[in-house]
């Protein structure tokens, strides 16, 4: 009996070694998306403007060219699959350590089919940073396995692949990846990626007009510049958003209701380019990079004032 408790025991200490020394490594990651999230979730921050958002937003706005034209220190916490809610949670997370921006950009993905939703993309990302209270009740409240992923190793574990083993020892060594030099301050850069296009009728639900609200109210609170911002979308793309021209007038009139500013660039001259565009709706790097200089270009008499 004694040798089968000890047996058991060995076995639960190893579980939580094991998968420690994993989360170790990813932490210990000096560039590339866990980078990223070491910025977001652990550490204290002092950025005085924010970029938030999904994949869209951590593609679009090159922090070099924002920091440079508007003369401030810029971090991007867009996050790739985020849904607009799962985008203000992640930065409630960052609020948990860091400052409250003096300026936040926050990318509106109007084009979706829904607000929201209950699944959370590429979910053992999250594993290491569970310690954030905010971001850990955020995911748990989408996906009941969070509280199984956190406390218990031999659950979490096998939904950690080879790419997160791969990333850790990257950690370990200190040797980014091919993909992770593609960051800077969060900001990516994205390949060509395949689509179809297909009509369909956009998110047009109450989550979305509610989180604008509170996200106006927070910013008010702080005494922060709030822009929401719809970065360019192929022309293309645009026409099969069977309510895009409904949807758009919503949000100015949401905008205008909050008395903040809303920047529309999806009918900008950059949508008519295809080669500025990785797919339909992310631009590659030298769009982001037209795209991020006209926006900052049109802020800066907005911060003036």
């Amino acid at each position: 009996m004694k040798k089968l408790v000890a047996y058991f025991l060995i076995i639960v200490v190893a579980g939580y070694t094991i998968r420690e020394t994993v989360y170790y490594g990813l932490r210990e990651n000096k560039s590339g998306i866990f980078d990223k999230y070491n910025t977001i979730f652990l550490k204290k921050n002092n950025f005085e403007t924010l970029i938030i958002g999904s994949s869209r937003a951590e593609s679009h706005f090159s922090c070099k060219i924002i920091d440079s034209v508007l003369h401030t220190n810029s971090y991007n916490i867009g996050i790739q699959g985020s849904s607009l809610p799962f985008s203000l949670d992640v930065f409630s997370a960052y609020l948990e350590n860091s400052e409250f921006p003096h300026n936040i950009i926050f990318n509106i993905d109007h084009h979706i089919n829904a607000c929201d939703n209950d699944t959370v993309f590429m979910y053992p990302r999250y594993f290491a940073y569970l310690s954030n209270k905010t971001l850990y009740t955020a995911l748990e409240k989408r996906d009941g396995r969070f509280l199984g992923f956190r406390y218990f190793p031999y659950y979490s574990l096998p939904f950690m692949g080879d790419n997160y083993l791969s990333a850790s020892m990257r950690g370990f060594f200190n040797k980014p990846g091919k993909y992770d030099l593609n960051y800077y301050k969060g900001y990516t850069i994205i390949e060509d990626i395949k689509w179809k296009y297909k009509p369909y009728f956009a998110c047009d639900e109450a989550v979305m007009y509610d989180r604008i609200d509170s996200i106006a109210s927070l910013c008010r609170s702080h005494h922060a510049n709030l822009f929401l911002v719809l970065s360019p979308i192929f022309s293309k793309a645009s026409a099969q958003i069977l309510n895009n021209t409904s949807l758009i007038k919503k949000l100015n009139a949401k905008a205008q209701s909050n008395n903040v500013v809303l920047l529309d660039y999806t009918t900008d001259e950059i949508c008519n380019d295809s080669t500025l565009f990785a797919d339909p709706y992310h631009l590659k790097k030298k769009g982001a990079e037209l795209f991020t200089l006209k926006l900052a270009k049109d802020i800066t008499p907005l911060l003036n004032k």
